[in-house]
């Protein structure tokens, strides 16, 4: 997986496969662990690759992610709603854990206030 940024817009490639997939990554709602994979979703599909959540933390909380659970990173910008033990991606919920509830609520907020 490696982040691109082509005219502001970054882009991740990803290859499944023998195939190369170039994503948007405003377009990526969120990543999620599954077993000795990342799941990287979007509206419409899901792309699966092998890594771990730690590959892909530092790049993508440079880009308005944060981790709601220790395997899933969210994109911000899709966030409609948080309580305190779960977040809202419109009709998608994800949980938060007690563990990692107050830092993702900071970055939720300094998102809001345009922190990132």
């Amino acid at each position: 997986m490696r982040v691109l940024q082509r005219n502001r817009e970054r882009e991740v490639l990803i290859q499944t496969g023998d195939t190369v997939v170039k994503i948007p990554v405003s377009q990526i709602l969120y990543i999620e662990k599954s077993k000795n994979y990342l799941e990287y979703h979007t509206g419409d599909q899901v792309y699966r690759i092998r890594g771990t959540i730690a590959d892909v933390e530092d790049a993508f909380r440079k880009e308005g992610f944060s981790k709601c659970i220790s395997g899933c990173l969210v994109n911000l910008k899709y966030v409609t709603k948080a309580s305190k033990d779960t977040v809202w991606l419109s009709d998608i919920t994800l949980p938060i854990s007690r563990q990692r509830r107050n830092g993702f609520k900071e970055d939720l907020m300094r998102y809001m206030g345009g922190g990132y």
